[in-house]
């Protein structure tokens, strides 16, 4: 085999599918569940009210900062989901000058729900329409004419908004929708209150509204893929909660997850597990934890332990992760199908592709179940399952799937995106398999140019990109195109990963194969050995094979053979590499 493959999505960047997992603390049966807090109570009533009410049905949400409406909007939105409902989301600060009901009604026609599903309409933005309700109490107000309007189209809403709506409205707002629209303020059916003007505290002052913005800003940063100002956000604002609430404040840890996962989305996986590590040593010293608070931590950490190539440390959490999500929620739960694909994904590093694939398999079913077909986050499954297919040489199962794959992250993200990016690049790994090199040329190039644009010229991602192009040239017998791209890329994943990770070693193997092509077997000889040290080592810390690694190993007898070592040299030499590598990993735990 001239080289390793690419390695396939990564989950822990891919929204949904690395959701937080759960580990360590047991849910208990048969206990008196714990009364919920306020805002807890909302969401909880709003789930099921915006789930079982037909027809149209006015609600109120009361809620006091931006950055806090947004968490709680993530959460209703998952819990919707499990119920098979479609959250219609309308932000009036990202419309023009329209009224209330034009733009409900704009949304619900440009948005369907998957099929089977029933929809509710979210509407947030609603300050920028009422510029008036700022002034100082006591100041003459103008009849603002956006209410107005509003109260004018309420015999219209129920005909062209025949679902739930519920509208996102501040204290101040919520007075103004009464004076100013009356008649349709009376048609409410409920109010849910996720005003937080006191959050929990531990013994510390909470996190000031200056440091929420702060961390809001650092998401928007982060969900336009602009990591290195996000990650200076987010920064700040875990400093900021830490000197205000404690280092084992909920608010703290929330902004230590958010720090390392950006991190991790940069390829810094040594700080994101720092990072991780920490985050978890606080959460356990609280007696109170919850599902929520423990999963981030647990899952964050197995998923980038995995990344680093600590297969034996991540793998018994990223199994309990299931456990407890299959304990705490139901065993057809989005949560634990994400469970299911990260320990799938190790378990392929691992060379035990016939245990992941009914594991991918099951959580494809439950995310199509829970999301729709067209959901990015099914995107992911397709892909990874994809690949495992391609691996196992079933191309002709997996090419739709790629496929698949990549037109729902085109439609759902655009074209330029990293999403999109990855498609196009295990699309082009199996276009290379099955000989359709002149398709698959194009577009590697455009995969790269993505993510050289989203990532920046040193993110590992790059390198995943590099080394596919390399391949591609190399089958094109273009090696002198192809060998700075293999070597850019080693580069790129030694800085990342440092120097004995497994992704290090198939670039190291990658790049001697193709000094064997060009006949430079002594250069390539010390370059393919240390790439089999690295994956020996990985496998004696792991306790399981790695599927490079009988690969290597391979590479490496082929090449001093033709280089002219006898057999029994060959035989005593990796005879002693082996023992090397089994010693060497044994001291490491002296």
């Amino acid at each position: 085999m001239a080289n390793l493959p690419t390695k396939s999505d990564n989950p822990a960047k891919e929204a949904g599918v690395s959701e937080p997992a759960l580990a360590g603390a047991a849910v208990q049966t048969g206990e008196a569940k714990p009364k919920l807090a306020g805002p807890e109570r909302a969401l909880r009533a709003a789930s099921i009210f915006l789930s079982t009410a037909d027809g149209f049905r006015l609600c109120v949400a009361r809620y006091g900062h931006p950055v806090r409406r947004d968490y709680w909007i993530e959460r209703l939105r998952e819990a919707l989901a499990a119920e098979r409902t479609h959250l219609v989301l309308v932000d009036f600060m990202a419309l023009g000058e329209t009224s209330l009901l034009d733009g409900v009604r704009a949304a619900l026609s440009g948005e369907s729900a998957p099929e089977g599903w029933r929809r509710a309409v979210n509407v947030i933005g609603l300050e920028k329409q009422l510029p008036g309700y700022t002034a100082p109490t006591g100041l003459q107000r103008e009849t603002n004419p956006f209410l107005a309007q509003a109260n004018l189209d309420r015999e219209l809403f129920p005909r062209d908004c025949p679902v739930p709506l519920l509208l996102w409205l501040t204290p101040t707002g919520l007075g103004a929708l009464g004076r100013e629209a009356p008649d349709l303020w009376h048609w409410r059916s409920h109010l849910f209150d996720f005003e937080e003007p006191d959050l929990p505290e531990a013994g510390g002052q909470v996190m000031g509204i200056a440091q929420l913005e702060t961390a809001g800003a650092g998401t928007v940063y982060r969900n336009r893929t602009e990591l290195e100002r996000a990650a200076a956000l987010f920064s700040e604002a875990l400093q900021a909660s830490i000197q205000a609430n404690g280092p084992s404040h909920p608010i703290t840890c929330r902004a230590r997850v958010n720090l390392g996962n950006v991190f991790s989305q940069l390829g810094d996986y040594r700080q994101a597990e720092k990072l991780f590590r920490e985050n978890l040593s606080e959460l356990e010293k609280r007696p109170d934890l919850s599902p929520d608070e423990l999963g981030p931590a647990l899952g964050s950490l197995g998923v980038c332990l995995k990344q680093l190539g600590y297969f034996a440390e991540a793998e018994p959490l990223l199994r309990r992760v299931i456990e407890l999500y299959e304990k705490s929620y139901g065993r057809e739960h989005r949560r634990v199908a994400a469970g299911l694909n990260n320990l799938a994904q190790l378990l392929q590093v691992t060379n035990r592709r016939v245990e992941a694939e009914p594991l991918i398999r099951r959580a494809l079913v439950i995310f199509e179940k829970s999301y729709g077909a067209k959901d990015p986050k099914v995107a992911v499954l397709l892909s990874n399952l994809a690949l495992l297919l391609q691996a196992t040489n079933r191309h002709a199962e997996a090419e739709p799937l790629i496929r698949r794959a990549l037109e729902i992250d085109e439609e759902s993200n655009g074209a330029e995106h990293p999403r999109v990016a990855t498609r196009l690049s295990n699309l082009v790994s199996l276009l290379v398999a099955t000989n359709r090199v002149a398709e698959a040329e194009s577009l590697m190039k455009r995969a790269l140019a993505i993510d050289e644009k989203s990532y920046g010229v040193e993110h590992p991602n790059v390198a995943i990109r590099l080394n596919n192009l390399a391949h591609l040239l190399q089958a094109t017998n273009r090696l002198a195109e192809a060998e700075p791209l293999m070597k850019r890329a080693l580069a790129i994943d030694e800085k990342s990963y440092g120097a004995d990770h497994p992704d290090v070693a198939r670039d190291l193997n990658n790049l001697a194969q193709l000094l064997k092509s060009t006949n430079r077997l002594a250069e390539a000889e010390p370059l393919m050995k240390r790439a089999l040290e690295i994956l020996l080592r990985s496998q004696f810390r792991s306790g399981h094979e790695l599927s490079n690694a009988k690969v290597v190993g391979d590479n490496y007898r082929q090449l001093i053979t033709d280089m002219g070592w006898p057999e029994s040299r060959i035989d005593e030499g990796i005879k002693k590499l082996n023992q090397e590598c089994k010693r060497a990993v044994g001291e490491e735990g002296k």
